[in-house]
């Protein structure tokens, strides 16, 4: 995943506030975008917690 600076130092910010690695971080927002654009679309879509 390719983040702007900006955009890369505020998800180090909000994971360090979740006691979270970037990366964990990065894949539950990922997770729930995807659910977010699947549900917008009209798809259904089981995905495992993160």
């Amino acid at each position: 995943m390719r983040l702007w600076p900006e955009e890369l130092d505020k998800a180090k910010e909000l994971a360090a506030q979740e006691d979270r690695s970037a990366a964990s971080f990065m894949r539950r927002m990922y997770l729930r975008g995807l659910e977010a654009y699947l549900g917008d679309q009209g798809q259904g879509q089981d995905t495992p917690a993160a």
